[in-house]
């Protein structure tokens, strides 16, 4: 979401507590109580939800067509939309935005296929806070760092209530979301740099950042881009596992399929290093949005130089020159195959693959493997989240408590000022939220351990859920209420 002008907080979470306390249990404990005076309150958590009620969008309906013609297969309604002159836009001393407009293997535009021209210019409207509350949209998850190689298109501008600018997101962003947004007829993008005020932190950012959550579950499509680019053999490889016909055996127990060859695997394990090797999955920003949506809805959008339709067994949507593939099946698919790799005796690396697990499939594997054990989520929130990057510090608390679903906030910008570091906020945040832990801190052994190793070691791990259905969900709401932190420990009201 960019900078703000707060101090920001220190990053020691990668450094042991025995030297964030100086080896003394009891400085630590101390530190943690003294964490907790600095929680947003009521007010201000109200604050952000009203804000969520009440967001910004890109409007491309001018540019959609939506009374015209039916479309043909495959075509964007984007193309068959009259471009603006320069010229007739504005004067020439306006920029033209530089795009990300492929990788270094393929010098051909991506987008909404229109064949960008340099000397054009659209305007897309910017709507007022509240105009569409119950309307679809597609929020966007993206890397506003790109590695994608730049070139020239055309330039975009976005309408204000009373002026225009230049728009923030680059071009490239802008002509996947629209064409995108086209071919499943929605008019509505939310894009972060242009639906948030960036030179604003306290009355837009500030607030905002505790509901981002919302936004991306409220989302009837949200979409993540990545910028690596697959030709047709890879995309061949990537059928074969997203369709499943690699597996047999029921889930929690699948394992591969007697005709599936090494040769196979090891492709599909080479197309797996390239789509996970993408930066989009190394930053905490972008791992919150695809953590938030609801029933991980969120669809992954590929580059892909070929049609898709009819070619491959899996369905890989209906936008030009993308990849569409559902981030939950994505997600269980890796799993499986991990899963599967490590029954087969495979000898590969597979540590990246943890970058795409899915966490409802690791706890199903648990109880079909006879210990009928459950963590919840937040362990491994935690650690996928320490295993991220972000620019601020503080934001990081943020994350984390969006991703839990914790009702109690830290204030980052006062604990900053007040010289509180992440590693003392972190199990912080986890105590004052009632998860509930294994009572193994008395001594000092865990203090060996970095804060985020301390909330994974110690989380309850041994739930027993009833029924057969629904198993996560119930654990992940079993946490103490009212909770306070003191010397002696937690105090929580309510019967245990």
């Amino acid at each position: 979401m960019g900078p703000n002008n707060a101090e920001d907080m220190v990053y020691d979470s990668n450094l042991p507590l025995l030297r964030i306390c100086n080896g003394d249990r009891a400085k630590l404990i101390e530190d943690m109580c003294r964490a907790q005076r600095h929680t947003l309150s009521a007010e201000e958590r109200q604050k952000s939800h009203e804000w969520a009620e009440r967001l910004r969008f890109l409007d491309i309906s001018v540019y959609l067509n939506v009374s015209g013609p039916q479309l043909k297969e495959g075509e964007s309604k984007l193309d068959r939309n009259s471009e603006v002159s320069e010229s007739s836009e504005g004067s020439s001393s306006e920029r033209r935005c530089r795009s990300e407009g492929g990788d270094s293997r393929n010098d051909s535009s991506q987008g909404d296929g229109t064949g960008s021209e340099p000397n054009t210019v659209r305007t897309l409207p910017l709507t007022r806070r509240g105009d569409h509350k119950s309307e679809s949209y597609v929020a966007v998850s993206y890397c506003w760092n790109s590695e994608s190689r730049q070139q020239a298109g055309r330039t975009y501008h976005t309408q204000l209530v009373n002026s225009r600018r230049e728009a923030k997101v680059k071009r490239n962003v802008l002509e996947r979301a629209i064409g995108f947004a086209s071919s499943h007829a929605r008019k509505l993008l939310w894009i972060d740099q242009e639906s948030i005020d960036q030179d604003d932190w306290s009355a837009d950012k500030k607030v905002g950042i505790q509901s981002i959550d919302l936004v991306y579950e409220r989302s009837h499509l949200p979409v993540a881009f990545l910028d690596v680019r697959l030709g047709t053999r890879e995309t061949s490889s990537l059928d074969r596992l997203l369709s499943g016909n690699i597996f047999s055996g029921i889930v929690g127990r699948a394992k591969l399929r007697g005709s599936v060859s090494s040769a196979l695997v090891k492709r599909i394990l080479n197309v797996l290093q390239r789509i996970l090797s993408d930066k989009w999955w190394s930053r905490t920003w972008t791992y919150q949005e695809d953590h938030c949506c609801r029933i991980r809805r969120m669809k992954l959008l590929i580059a892909y130089d070929g049609s898709s339709n009819g070619r491959f067994e899996f369905d890989f949507g209906p936008t030009k020159g993308e990849l569409e593939v559902p981030i939950q099946v994505f997600r269980a698919r890796v799993t499986h195959l991990k899963l599967a790799c490590i029954k087969a005796g495979y000898t590969e690396d597979l540590s990246d693959l943890a970058k795409a697990r899915e966490y409802r499939e690791l706890n199903h594997t648990m109880g079909m493997s006879g210990l009928h054990k459950h963590s919840s989520m937040t362990s491994f929130v935690y650690a996928d989240v320490d295993e991220r990057e972000n620019h601020l510090t503080g934001d990081r608390l943020a994350i984390l408590a969006n991703c839990c679903g914790f009702s109690e906030r830290l204030d980052a910008d006062k604990l900053a000022d007040n010289g509180q570091g992440l590693s003392v906020c972190i199990p912080a945040l986890f105590f004052l939220n009632g998860e509930i832990f294994h009572n193994a801190i008395a001594g000092t052994e865990k203090l060996g351990l970095t804060a985020s190793e301390l909330v994974q070691s110690i989380a309850f791990s041994t739930f027993e859920p009833p029924g057969k259905k629904c198993q996560t969900s119930f654990v992940n709401h079993c946490r103490f209420t009212n909770v306070e932190l003191r010397p002696e420990g937690v105090l929580a009201a309510g019967w245990l």
